[in-house]
């Protein structure tokens, strides 16, 4: 990790400033500046915010030496954008499947037992969603309706398969 020291040095030397020009812009004696190049003090959060105005640089810059990039959070946005997919693409699913077993007459062809688990399952899906969005206080609207979709789907199923028997 590079130092503060350094960084300092660094950057008054870039910008062409003696130490005593630095001290005064920053509002410190010469001495300061120079423990600060010689890593026998570090400089406070205020000094720090002054060193950054000086030099046009953010903390970061003189604390790591460069601006450190925020690639983590586009990692995560990746990963949430194929969750999405993946859930809407479920949803869909379930909700076609449900729309084609009860209104293009495929429900009647099928036996008792398996009316019952397309009326179950989508219960029990829709079920979990809503557990799981409850449980880890999801205030993802994907979620809810992925939850809503599998019991609307389930309750059509159910209704059709009452009427049925």
């Amino acid at each position: 990790m590079p130092k503060i020291s350094k960084n300092i040095k660094k950057l008054r030397a870039e910008r062409n400033l003696t130490q005593d020009a630095l001290a005064e812009k920053v509002h410190v004696t010469r001495q300061a500046i120079s423990n600060w190049e010689n890593d026998k003090t570090k400089p406070d959060i205020e000094a720090l915010e002054n060193l950054a105005e000086v030099f046009g640089v953010d903390i970061e810059e003189i604390i790591y030496g460069e601006k450190k990039e925020v690639i983590i959070s586009q990692e995560k946005t990746t990963e949430k954008n194929r969750i999405k997919i993946i859930l809407a693409i479920v949803g869909s699913l379930l909700v076609a499947s449900g729309l084609a077993l009860v209104f293009f007459g495929f429900w009647q062809n099928l036996s008792v037992s398996m009316q019952t688990v397309f009326s179950v399952v989508p219960i029990i899906s829709g079920q979990a969603f809503a557990v799981y969005v409850f449980l880890k206080k999801k205030s993802n609207v994907l979620w809810r309706e992925c939850a809503s979709l599998g019991w609307i789907v389930g309750i059509v199923s159910t209704i059709a398969l009452i009427d049925n028997i």
